[in-house]
């Protein structure tokens, strides 16, 4: 792995360790992959998410049961996830700390 993947890895888990703060009481799982798909099922819906397309290759998928998945593609580098993953787990469940980035 290169400093820049490294470097992103870094940023994306930031990025989640902040959304976790910012959701908390509400207890949430994250969990970091390497991957070039991710297949998601719920129920008998199942959604495919080529990595690919998440950006510079850095990306977050919010999932919860019964809900559509809220996709989160970085921007400007991985480190845009600071801000983008806090600011959709407002958009997707309303918590007041995560709002404008948390």
């Amino acid at each position: 792995m290169d400093d820049g993947s490294i470097e992103g890895v870094a940023h994306t888990q930031y990025a989640m360790q902040d959304t976790a703060k910012c959701l908390s009481p509400k207890k949430v799982t994250f969990q970091f992959w390497f991957a070039d798909r991710l297949v998601v099922r719920s129920g008998n819906k199942t959604t495919t998410f080529e990595v690919g397309k998440l950006g510079q290759g850095f990306g977050a998928i919010l999932i919860e049961p019964g809900r559509p998945p809220k996709v989160v593609y970085s921007t400007d580098g991985p480190s845009t996830l600071q801000f983008l993953l806090p600011q959709a787990a407002f958009e997707l469940w309303h918590a007041k700390g995560c709002k404008d980035g948390g």
